[in-house]
């Protein structure tokens, strides 16, 4: 629960332009999550957001590798 409250926020960080801030949040996540595709997918969106096409594909073909059989990760 911890996991999808922060993630919340960084949702919120990066709606109200704090770019920066959800993108740090997230760096912080994936030291305790590494794996964890949902967290993997929240990133892509941040990365795609702020315009790092590239590393956004990566983090959805890393999350796809995790959790093959999930169909929210596209």
């Amino acid at each position: 629960q911890e996991l999808r409250l922060q993630l919340l926020y960084a949702q919120i960080e990066q709606q109200n332009g704090q770019s920066d801030a959800a993108s740090q949040r997230l760096a912080i996540l994936q030291q305790h999550y590494p794996n964890n595709p949902q967290l993997l997918t929240y990133a892509a969106g941040i990365e795609n957001a702020a315009g790092n096409r590239e590393q956004a594909l990566n983090l959805l073909a890393q999350a796809q590798s995790i959790a093959p059989d999930n169909e929210d990760i596209s």
